[in-house]
Formats: C-alpha cells, sequence, structure tokens
C-alpha cells in the first residue's frame, strides 16, 4: 500500500484537481511506473502524484511512455531519503509468466465524482491467459494479460506482483473488458411482418494488465537517468 499512490489532474487557473488514475513508485519514491493513457486524460493540465504515507502532492516533472504498450515513467523532484518511506517501493520487473499465477495488486477504484479522492483497495485473483491485446481506442497492441476479477475506473496504472514476490511488477492494469453470455431469447412476430426480440444477457467483466515482460531493460534505464 504504501508503494503506490494516486495521480491527479490540476489546472491552477480554474483552482480544481481530479482523479486521474493509480501509479506504484518504482525503486525511488520520486520514479512512477503508471498506465500511458492515465497521462493523456490530464493533457493542458498539472498533473500531481499523491503518495500514500506523504500529507501534500508532487508535481511530475517528466513523462516518459513506452513506445508501443500502454505503459508510462512518471518522475517528480527527488525526495528526502531519511523519511522513513524510502524503503517503500517496487524492487524490480518480474520477468516470469505463470499460466494461471496469482498475483497481489493495489489501486484506487473511482466512486462517484471524478473530483472525489477514491479509497485505496488490495485486490488478489489470477491471470486466465496472456494475449496481444489491441485497444479500441486505437494504438500498437500489447502482450497482455487477462485478470479473472474487474478492474473498476481509476484503477488503471495500478501495480500487480506475482502473489508469492509481491515487492516485483508484472504487469501495470490498463483496462476493463466485458464479455456478453447470451441467457435466452425471445421472438414474437406481430402483424405486417415485424419482429419483435427480447434477449437476457450477462455481462462479465475482466481486468486488463499490461504484462512487463520484456521492458525491464527500458524500465530500468529511463528510470536510472532520473
Amino acid at each position: 500500500m504504501l508503494a503506490t499512490g494516486m495521480l491527479i489532474a490540476g489546472d491552477a487557473q480554474k483552482e480544481s484537481m481530479r482523479f486521474a488514475g493509480s501509479c506504484a513508485c518504482y525503486k525511488r519514491r520520486h520514479v512512477f511506473l503508471t498506465a500511458a493513457h492515465c497521462t493523456r486524460l490530464a493533457e493542458g493540465e498539472t498533473l500531481l502524484a499523491l503518495m500514500q504515507g506523504e500529507s501534500g502532492t508532487r508535481i511530475i516533472r517528466r513523462i516518459v511512455l513506452h513506445p508501443t504498450s500502454d505503459i508510462a515513467i512518471l518522475c517528480t523532484d527527488p525526495v528526502p531519503s531519511d523519511d522513513g518511506l524510502s524503503i517503500q517501493v517496487y524492487q524490480d520487473i518480474d520477468d516470469e509468466l505463470i499460466d494461471g499465477g496469482d498475483f497481489i495488486g493495489f489501486g484506487y477504484p473511482m466512486e462517484g465524482s471524478d473530483y472525489a479522492l477514491p479509497v485505496g483497495r488490495l485486490f488478489k485473483g489470477h491471470f486466465q491467459r496472456t494475449f496481444g491485446y489491441d485497444p479500441p481506442s486505437g494504438g500498437s497492441r500489447y502482450l497482455a494479460g487477462e485478470m479473472n476479477i474487474p478492474a473498476p475506473a481509476g484503477s488503471s496504472g495500478g501495480p500487480i506482483a506475482w502473489s508469492h514476490r509481491p515487492d516485483r511488477l508484472v504487469a501495470t492494469v490498463t483496462t476493463n473488458h466485458d464479455s456478453y453470455a447470451l441467457l435466452d431469447r425471445l421472438e414474437e412476430v406481430e402483424k405486417n411482418g415485424v419482429v419483435y426480440r427480447e434477449q437476457i444477457s450477462r455481462v462479465v467483466s475482466y481486468g486488463i494488465a499490461a504484462m512487463l515482460v520484456g521492458m525491464k531493460e527500458w524500465i530500468n534505464e529511463q528510470s536510472a537517468s532520473q
């Protein structure tokens, strides 16, 4: 929990702030990993980080987007290392893929207004499959893991680690996918050949996460220079 935080988009002129997503400290308290699309929600505004255990926000000074995946590295000004929080970081990237592997994560699902700060929540589950995910809004295909649990709005950018190695990042939450299962169908033929159809469907939601396999060198190189 203490290695995570939330991103806030702020407009100094309008004196307003709104929630933009989740993030996680990587190796140092001023370097974060998140979903790239979370940073686009703050275009034209100042992007801020509010980290667990800290009393105020910090301004994001640099954003580095991965060339293909929905991953971004964010940096603020360095913070003192003697405040007791310096060890509250994710230590490394986990390059192992485990079929059906159990994971643990933390994020800030959004509830109600965009302007109300959400409550942080821990979640557990397992990956049902890994596959090449094509974002509906366009962009490059990336290696994704399909979770057996939903990923509510706001949890994007949140960290995921294998349950047996909770200090190493294996993925970052990016979106949610809804699957529709047809349960029943009723058809009635009315006058003039008009057909009335009624369907009863069940919606199943699966969280999608960008797997960090193969990104370790890029992430470490970009974050080490900050």
